[in-house]
């Protein structure tokens, strides 16, 4: 006798919806929380010895103030920061998520020092309701004692020696203005660049500019096949998702961020914390 196997509807609908649920439930309160430091090592063609092991602590995409956001994951992130003693802190946009954020991105980034500072750029999210945010922001940027560059630069010196830090306003909105970023940058200085976008990158041609650090994408956020490509697409507009890549032979690094923009969720996309080492390289040998 012939036994034809029927499935039992429960287990063929009951349980794949359990499981979706479980993924969102562990992407909602698990993982968007899972903070992890990233120990990222960068080898810098003509970097002068001066600033050979030189540590510059990233942080990025607090989106305070947004829909579920974590004041308790914003604060661990601190203190993971601060635990990487690095030279120099930087921070690469999408501090709020709605103007309320300003005053909470205050209070919970007011314990961040460095010895060489702190440098910020600003994101698109920042820019999202009106010029009354930015200056809101901005104020309370400088309380902390960042160095906000709106298309601006900065040098750090170690012996005489110095390094330059060109900060490019949000690329993504538009308010951009390389030309103005470098006012001041001798012509024979290899900046370290700060966008928020990741595409600005592509702007840049090879040979002036040593790196590019970047934030945005929150690593794609839900890093799951074809659905992340879309995301990042149709929402982040960027091909790129996170960690290293050479654009136009120029170093580019993008951090995951630490919060969540739209559904306060991540999948296979953990918040971070950055410590990035410089290492000097050997400078290209020019030719006739």
């Amino acid at each position: 006798m012939n036994v034809v196997w029927r499935p039992n509807w429960p287990f063929v609908v009951v349980l794949p919806i359990a499981g979706m649920g479980a993924v969102l439930a562990y992407g909602t309160l698990v993982e968007r929380h899972h903070l992890r430091v990233r120990q990222v090592a960068i080898c810098i063609a003509g970097l002068p010895p001066e600033f050979d092991g030189y540590r510059i602590v990233q942080l990025s995409d607090f989106h305070m103030g947004g829909n579920g956001w974590s004041a308790r994951t914003a604060a661990r992130a601190v203190e993971l920061a601060l635990s990487q003693h690095g030279d120099l802190i930087v921070l690469t946009g999408d501090f709020v998520e709605t103007t309320p954020g300003v005053a909470a991105c205050a209070e919970l980034l007011a314990p961040l020092h460095a010895p060489d500072g702190i440098l910020a750029v600003l994101g698109n999210h920042d820019y999202a309701d009106c010029s009354v945010r930015i200056q809101a922001l901005i104020g309370a940027l400088q309380d902390v004692g960042a160095t906000v560059l709106r298309n601006g630069s900065h040098v750090v010196r170690r012996n005489g020696v110095e390094l330059w830090f060109v900060g490019v306003d949000d690329a993504y909105s538009g308010h951009d203005f390389l030309p103005k970023a470098i006012e001041g940058v001798p012509h024979g200085a290899r900046p370290i660049v700060l966008s928020h976008y990741p595409d600005f990158a592509k702007r840049l041609g090879p040979g002036r500019w040593a790196l590019v650090i970047s934030g945005h994408t929150h690593g794609s956020q839900v890093r799951l096949p074809i659905l992340g490509r879309l995301l990042r697409e149709r929402i982040a507009k960027t091909r790129f998702s996170g960690g290293m890549y050479r654009v136009n032979r120029i170093p580019l690094f993008i951090t995951t961020g630490v919060g969540t923009s739209g559904r306060p969720l991540r999948l296979l996309a953990r918040p971070e914390v950055v410590a990035i080492t410089l290492h000097a390289a050997p400078a290209p040998v020019a030719t006739k």
